[in-house]
């Protein structure tokens, strides 16, 4: 329940929020990210921003500010503008990353939050096109076996629920990670990505 009230929020805050991110910040962000040369480092911000991405949801102030000015309030507003945006900036932040270092052999040693960093981020987003982007940045990655396939489906699911406002139905009582990510590679008519 608390994950389908996450959802409605985002699409209630793409239908009212116009602010996006302005280019020095991106700059900002991008000469941080070029500047990151050792893998600790690297690893670091990737650990960094998957904190933020989980912070930012699982703090319990939504819950809080609708609780104590109501839902539609002012301060309920306000508070969905700062979530977006602060949404959008770790977003791009991934982004750039991705754009600069891309998802190489030595991500694959990295924490377990960095490496989490990818689908988490990428799933909150929510906007199907950006995803796009992500995902077709990760495919070189996940030909080569370096991302696991549960991270590409969840991505991918993510995305179809974004693009049809639904969870994806695989069809079948039992399925594997493998099934859903053929009909996720249908049904979002992806097959040339994956070729």
């Amino acid at each position: 329940m608390k994950y389908m009230l996450y959802i409605s929020i985002i699409f209630s805050l793409l239908a009212c929020v116009n602010r996006d991110l302005n280019e020095d910040q991106l700059l900002k962000f991008k000469k941080e990210i070029q500047q990151l040369k050792t893998e600790s480092e690297r690893d670091t911000f990737l650990a960094r921003l998957f904190e933020q991405d989980q912070s930012i949801r699982n703090n319990g102030q939504w819950e809080l500010v609708i609780a104590k000015y109501g839902y539609d309030s002012k301060e309920h507003n306000d508070y969905s503008k700062a979530f977006y945006y602060e949404n959008l900036e770790i977003f791009h932040q991934l982004r750039l990353y991705l754009e600069t270092h891309g998802y190489t052999k030595e991500t694959t040693f990295y924490s377990d939050q960095a490496k989490w960093t990818f689908p988490y981020v990428t799933g909150h987003h929510p906007s199907y096109e950006d995803q796009l982007h992500i995902l077709k940045l990760l495919v070189s990655a996940f030909k080569g076996e370096l991302i696991p396939i549960n991270d590409i489906v969840w991505i991918m699911s993510e995305m179809h629920e974004v693009k049809y406002k639904r969870i994806f139905d695989v069809g079948k009582e039992r399925y594997t990670v493998e099934d859903e990510f053929e009909g996720l590679v249908r049904k979002l008519d992806l097959g040339m990505l994956f070729e």
